[in-house]
């Protein structure tokens, strides 16, 4: 008969079961408590592990010690395999043991890759010294960038598909790379690049106006060439059109640009490069600077729109200041006003005003005046002594006595 609930074992009771003294045991019965008892051995764990498990196993909180190490699916797990396995020296290649979940990883040398576990393995490794990770296509890190490790960081490596690793986390003091923030900028004053969205334009260029090499158009734009470029605006949001044989470019001052990694972002059909590097037509190129030197950003033939130069090496959304804002920081290489000269009293006579400028300059800047439009404008006027804060106009009144009043346009440059 069958185990009964607890797994015990009863003979079926015949003329053997129970024995009874002087009774006759018949042959059959004999042969049926053999078969019953062979039944019940066939249904039982046998030790050479040939018997397979057809119920759920009660241990009643007992262990099942001395289990073999796992070596494929279905096999069951080990306490080795969740604890802090054996240190691994590092090493060009490294090899993660089949069981642990934390390792130390020791020494110097560059890590390329991880040899191949299997899919799924996810394993914690603890770096004790300084060393380089080099990301690729096997060991794929944050961002496709290097992480030099300090002692104590710690990363979260999984075995995500046949021969590649990846960081899926990484704790220590480094960067974090991103693309966005919600899909917008990540924060703000990012952008290096002014009016990189073309929508101040100080200066009042006309698209498509004939340029000369080296002339501003748009605000801290200048163009290469003759032919100058063209410019529309569709929902608000400026494109500018760089004919063929014509560049663009913009001078950024070095004292915006710290040391470090940078990348250059765009939009549209032009290819854009860094201080006479190789163009990059992908919407973005990346580059290293010394620090405090001027970098020339600058664009070849086609559309381009929403320029951005950032630190880092992945580019972000485009940073859209707020044109208030945007217009100031022009103003730290060019500002154009007009001021009024007027008094009333007799021929010859000399007035002059003070302009305040709206940003202080990056130098004493150049400046041009010109009439306004001006009324009784017989008299002379000219821009004197301006220094990086502001500059005095001076006007002469002309021959006759009486009313003068003139209406002066001013521009102080003081671009890269």
């Amino acid at each position: 008969m069958p185990r009964d609930g607890s797994g015990g074992y009863l003979p079926p009771q015949n003329s053997w079961n129970p024995a009874i003294n002087g009774a006759q045991a018949l042959p059959n019965d004999w042969q049926a408590i053999l078969n019953d008892l062979a039944a019940a051995m066939q249904a039982s764990l046998a030790a050479d592990g040939q018997t397979p498990v057809t119920g759920i196993m009660n241990f009643q909180n007992n262990r099942i010690s001395n289990v073999g190490a796992p070596i494929g699916a279905g096999d069951v797990l080990r306490w080795e395999q969740m604890i802090k396995g054996p240190d691994i020296p590092s090493a060009a290649t490294i090899s993660v043991p089949i069981e642990g979940q934390l390792f130390d990883v020791t020494g110097t040398t560059t890590i390329t890759t991880i040899n191949d576990r299997f899919p799924g393995r996810m394993v914690f490794l603890r770096f004790t010294d300084a060393l380089t990770l080099t990301s690729s296509t096997g060991l794929y890190l944050p961002g496709g960038k290097d992480i030099t490790t300090r002692s104590g960081d710690i990363g979260i490596f999984v075995n995500h598909a046949s021969g590649a690793w990846s960081c899926v986390a990484y704790s220590g003091a480094h960067d974090v790379q991103a693309a966005s923030l919600n899909g917008g900028p990540l924060a703000g004053l990012r952008n290096r690049i002014i009016n990189g969205a073309f929508q101040i334009n100080q200066r009042g260029y006309a698209s498509g106006a004939a340029t000369t090499a080296g002339q501003y158009t748009l605000d801290r734009w200048k163009v290469t060439g003759t032919g100058g470029i063209t410019f529309s605006t569709t929902s608000g949001k400026t494109t500018v059109t760089i004919p063929s044989g014509q560049t663009l470019q913009q001078v950024i001052e070095g004292l915006n640009l710290p040391a470090g990694d940078y990348v250059l972002s765009w939009e549209g059909t032009a290819q854009g490069r860094i201080d006479g590097g190789s163009y990059g037509a992908s919407g973005s190129v990346t580059v290293t600077l010394a620090g405090g030197a001027n970098s020339t950003i600058e664009f070849n033939a086609g559309t381009l729109a929403n320029v951005q130069l950032e630190p880092g090496t992945i580019a972000t959304a485009y940073e859209a200041r707020p044109i208030p804002l945007e217009t100031m920081f022009g103003q730290r290489y060019y500002e154009s006003g007009f001021i009024v000269l007027e008094t009333y009293g007799t021929a010859n006579q000399s007035l002059s005003s003070y302009i305040k400028f709206a940003t202080v300059k990056r130098v004493s800047p150049s400046m041009a005046v010109t009439d306004n439009g001006s009324a009784y404008t017989t008299g002379s006027f000219s821009g004197i002594s301006p220094n990086s804060e502001g500059c005095r106009v001076k006007g002469t009144k002309d021959g006759s006595s009486g009313a003068f009043l003139m209406s002066v346009r001013w521009t102080a440059a003081s671009e890269l």
